[in-house]
């Protein structure tokens, strides 16, 4: 359950000053003087809490004797903490089941009708059983023949689905429906209900008014003799079918047997076609075989050929590279950079493009820079750069395209 308090509400808030020899009060009020700020009720002067209520102000006292809750248990005015049951409020200490007395500390109780707690165990002794289940009622109940229902309980006793409304027989509840085809007879004829003395005919088939007989015997005479025409007709047709069934039957017995024959010829040229196949794959087959082996020595002296072509054009392209790294490597002990005469500087650009100009030299593309642009590129000057390490200068040359 939930605890609410009193007293939560916001007074106003009394400051002063001195004017001269008075007090005057500082709040929203249309009081000046403290001596006229009075209690609405009892006249009295306010000095501490005012509680403003419908247009008047009460001093603490007024307010709490007008307003406060009373307990239900015990009538006392209720200053602190209270519990809600109903329309009644309670002490905390005063919650208590109203048949055991005992205090109630948790959620799960019950009310009765006049707003009074009662407790789970002392609310159960006093709940009535459903007739349909057995089990207690807890929730909504439903009145009926004597006896207390769960609503989902009340069912009909033949056809056990939920009735809303019902009929009773021997004690017991019953859809209408259900109830007219057990217990109420109908004239098998006029289909109204059979009053007083009837007549059974064939062994209880028909249950009939002493006027509705004749009429009966006549509309069964007829649908008998309707019957025995449909029978009849009936039962030509059924030997028709059979005969054209026979029929049907030997043709199909007959063309199985053609075909059966067909198909007996047919495997015997299969096999026969067959072995011509087999022959003949056979003799490809070795056929195949011996071009296979002819083309795979052929193959095997081609490769052959070719791998020692690729050693002798191997052996020639490193012959080449190695004079070709000589010529360089000397190319690059004779040259220094910083002594070629240039008649023409590229823009880094130029030089990072192929082609390249016919007069750079393609390992030393970045001494055609300007002098400022050198700068710019590597933040260094050609003599700087040239001092520095080769490794260095290619990776520097790298960073720029120039490598």
């Amino acid at each position: 359950f939930m605890f609410f308090f009193f007293k939560q509400k916001t007074a106003y808030e009394i400051s002063a000053c001195l004017v001269g020899s008075e007090m005057c009060i500082r709040d929203r009020s249309t009081w000046d003087h403290k001596e006229c700020f009075k209690c609405s009720q009892c006249t009295n002067s306010i000095t501490g809490e005012a509680f403003p209520t419908e247009g008047k102000v009460l001093c603490d006292k007024c307010y709490t004797d007008s307003h406060a809750p009373t307990c239900k248990q015990c009538s006392i005015k209720i200053l602190d903490k209270f519990v809600v049951c109903g329309k009644n409020q309670f002490h905390k200490n005063c919650f208590k089941c109203i048949k055991c007395k005992n205090l109630i500390e948790t959620d799960e109780y019950y009310k009765t009708d006049d707003d009074m707690p009662c407790c789970q165990n002392c609310y159960q002794k006093t709940m009535k059983s459903c007739k349909g289940c057995g089990q207690i009622i807890q929730g909504q109940a439903f009145a009926a023949l004597e006896a207390t229902w769960h609503k989902s309980c009340f069912k009909c006793h033949k056809c056990r689905l939920v009735l809303t409304s019902y009929v009773t027989y021997d004690k017991e509840p019953y859809h209408k429906d259900c109830y007219k085809s057990m217990f109420v007879r109908e004239c098998t004829h006029c289909k109204k209900t059979l009053d007083g003395d009837y007549f059974e005919v064939g062994n209880g088939q028909a249950i009939l008014h002493e006027e509705c007989v004749d009429a009966y015997k006549a509309i069964e005479a007829e649908r008998a003799e309707k019957q025995r025409k449909e029978d009849e007709e009936k039962e030509r047709k059924q030997r028709e079918e059979r005969e054209a069934a026979e029929k049907e039957a030997a043709k199909r017995q007959k063309e199985k047997e053609e075909a059966e024959a067909r198909l007996k010829a047919a495997i015997e040229e299969a096999e026969k076609a067959k072995a011509r196949k087999e022959l003949e794959a056979k003799e490809r087959a070795a056929k195949e075989a011996a071009d296979r082996e002819r083309r795979a020595r052929e193959e095997e002296a081609r490769l052959k050929r070719e791998r020692e072509e690729v050693e002798r054009l191997a052996k020639e392209a490193e012959e080449i590279r190695l004079r070709a790294e000589a010529e360089e490597k000397k190319l690059k002990e004779k040259i220094d950079p910083r002594k070629l005469e240039f008649t023409k500087f590229y823009t880094l650009k130029e030089l990072q493009t192929k082609p390249w100009p016919q007069d750079v030299l393609p390992e030393y593309r970045e001494a055609y820079l300007s002098n400022q642009d050198f700068y710019k590129v590597f933040s260094m000057s050609k003599d700087d750069f040239y001092d520095l390490k080769d490794w260095r200068q290619e990776e520097l040359k790298k960073k720029v395209k120039l490598f």
